[in-house]
């Protein structure tokens, strides 16, 4: 299996196509490369929660957003704000995400952003990833969280499988998501000799 590493500047444009997939943002046509356009400019803007640096690539298979919770709501002020470099505001109307409560705070690692091309998923990426995430947090001493729809039942069942309990609601993007908490304890793959 390929090998997650660091995102570049380089990736940028990739990771732009998965957070707008993560997101359930995908666009046809010339809208869809206007889009393109411009969550590429945010995930190069140093200040935005999207930055590649915050961002683990598989080339040409998927992309994570994860980070440090602690300067998440300049982060997010600035990436719903965003004006690109055409003049056009990155959302039309930003008043109700500018309103809504931070989805994660200091002392927490948020995983955002998760995302795995159409072509790859159900081969294990995903969980590779959100291992990944779980050991970058913990090495640094914050605890991973993240936010899942809980009509997503396949997603609820990962994030169960790997140490994520839910701990409580809430209601961003017009949705009552449910905020997971990563808790150390075993599971079945940690168990597995071949992780040892």
């Amino acid at each position: 299996m390929e090998r997650i590493r660091k995102a570049t500047s380089a990736d940028a444009e990739f990771i732009a196509k998965m957070v707008i997939m993560a997101l359930h943002m995908e666009k046809e046509g010339e809208e869809g490369e206007r889009l393109l356009r411009h969550i590429t400019e945010l995930v190069m803007d140093e200040g935005s929660l999207y930055h590649w640096s915050r961002a683990a690539v598989i080339d040409g298979i998927g992309a994570c957003v994860a980070y440090d919770g602690a300067d998440y709501h300049p982060r997010r002020v600035r990436s719903f704000s965003f004006v690109c470099s055409d003049g056009l505001p990155i959302m039309e109307d930003n008043t109700a995400l500018l309103a809504q409560p931070d989805e994660t705070q200091a002392g927490e690692y948020y995983i955002d952003s998760l995302a795995i091309m159409p072509e790859y998923r159900g081969k294990g990426y995903g969980r590779l990833f959100l291992q990944h995430a779980v050991k970058e947090g913990t090495a640094i001493g914050l605890v991973p969280y993240l936010l899942v729809d809980p009509a997503n039942t396949g997603a609820v069942r990962l994030y169960s499988s790997l140490g994520f309990e839910g701990e409580s609601t809430l209601f961003v993007f017009g949705t009552d998501f449910m905020k997971m908490k990563y808790t150390e304890r075993e599971t079945r793959e940690d168990k597995h000799p071949d992780n040892a």
